[in-house]
């Protein structure tokens, strides 16, 4: 709570300033239906199947001053209808529509231009997708609430010694439920009382040096240090405590109409009493013809991600810090908690990628995926007898309505192969997307 009253004080100091300065508001409206089909246990014997809308609403206020300063708020609700949800046979919900929880999604302040200085500070909570390294490591810092939110509890200083040079440190604090800021209509488990929204698998910090370098025409080359602690308590590769310290790079080339991207890095650490050392890395074709028939676009790569030799001392999977997101998928993210304990916990990975879109009209875009996963080790736990993972198809179809109004849709399927059990099957996943902004 201390965070939350150190807000509330910037806000009240600033009040007497708000008539003269510059206040926006808002209100954003985001409806989703989603349907999964053997997405989690890959056994089609065994209902896990759910359908559901998910309806979040959003009101925010941005205060910007004549000087230095600026203040943003976000406060947010997501509901969902279930029509139906199945967990291991069992029918959780059907027709039903608990009220959520309303939560602070930002609360931030704004320091620019320290002492007349290129340095900026923001403190607060705040959103990191998007800034660093095409998401691979920092995106989600709430990702156990699958996309309710993304916010992190940081502390970002930004520094532009020249034009070509940016440095970003960043300290994260990102607890296993909320602790910080107060919460209104909150979900609790009607015998125990417990919170029943998590947030993380358990408690995590961090700390972040990242350097943004362009040192010539359409090259952008990002080196990075990156500590993280987790706390025990939290299911399989999270059960025991961890240190973990990760140095990478990320370099794009963009030479029109070509673009070469990718990233590589090292972790080192603890994993409870035992060592850690993992790696990932991945590389991609991109180009991209806006003046061809149809605007085609073609991107191919390949993913790396180490993973447990259990036959060795050392514990060896790659982990994505503060990226358990679905940048790769929406349904095979779900299968990730079968494997470690927790959704979105990428590892273990060998993918090629393919994906060809174009635009068959103005403004809609439509694209095809193709992905054939396999994995490092084997893993016994999930009753398979190789290395395949299986194969990911995705169809995605997106229209913007206008700047303030966008729709997509996505459908996947993934055939999974001997990694898992026999008779796995296939798993599907649909999405249909409308957000307004008012």
């Amino acid at each position: 709570m201390k965070f939350f009253a150190i807000f509330t004080a910037l806000f009240l100091w600033t009040l007497p300033c708000f008539a003269q300065e510059n206040i926006t508001t808002g209100f954003d409206l985001r409806t989703r239906y989603e349907y999964y089909q053997n997405a989690t246990d890959m056994n089609p014997a065994v209902n896990d199947d759910s359908s559901y809308f998910r309806i979040k609403g959003s009101f925010w206020t941005a205060w910007k001053s004549s000087g230095s300063y600026a203040a943003y708020l976000r406060l947010s609700n997501e509901t969902r209808y279930y029509l139906y949800r199945y967990s291991g046979g069992t029918l959780l919900d059907r027709n039903h529509m608990p009220l959520n929880e309303i939560f602070f999604e930002d609360l931030y302040g704004d320091w620019n231009n320290i002492v007349g200085q290129p340095v900026k500070l923001r403190a607060g909570r705040q959103e990191l997708r998007g800034e660093f390294g095409e998401d691979f490591l920092i995106s989600d810092g709430t990702p156990e609430d699958a996309s309710r939110s993304f916010y992190f509890n940081a502390v970002r200083m930004t520094a532009n010694p020249s034009p070509k040079v940016k440095v970003d440190l960043l300290y994260i604090n990102d607890p296993r439920q909320e602790q910080f800021l107060p919460r209104w209509n909150i979900q609790r488990n009607n015998v125990t009382n417990a919170d029943l929204n998590q947030l993380n698998a358990s408690s995590e910090q961090g700390a972040v040096a990242y350097f943004s370098l362009a040192p010539i025409t359409g090259l952008k080359v990002e080196p990075y240090y990156m500590f993280k602690h987790e706390d025990a308590g939290a299911a399989a590769y999270q059960s025991v405590g961890s240190n973990l310290h990760t140095v990478g790079a990320y370099a794009k080339y963009t030479f029109k109409p070509f673009t070469l991207r990718g990233q590589g890095l090292y972790q080192a650490g603890s994993y409870g009493q035992t060592y850690r050392n993992a790696y990932a890395w991945y590389a991609f074709a991109d180009a991209e013809k806006k003046d061809w028939f149809l605007s085609p676009s073609v991107s191919a790569g390949y993913v790396s991600l180490s993973g447990d030799d259990p036959n060795t001392g050392r514990f060896e999977a790659f982990n994505p810090l503060f990226s358990r997101s679905t940048t790769y998928s929406l349904l095979y993210f779900m299968a990730f908690k079968k494997e470690t304990g927790m959704i979105g916990y990428w590892t273990n990975l060998k993918m090629a990628r393919f994906t060809f879109a174009i635009e068959p009209i103005e403004k809609l875009k439509v694209s095809y995926t193709y992905s054939d996963l396999k994995a490092h080790q084997p893993v016994a736990s999930l009753g398979g007898t190789g290395t395949d993972r299986g194969q990911l198809q995705e169809l995605r179809a997106a229209y913007p309505f206008t700047k303030d109004v966008t729709s997509y849709v996505i459908g996947e399927k993934m055939h999974y192969g001997d990694f898992y059990q026999a008779g796995a099957g296939d798993g599907y996943c649909t999405r249909a997307e409308l957000s307004v902004k008012f």
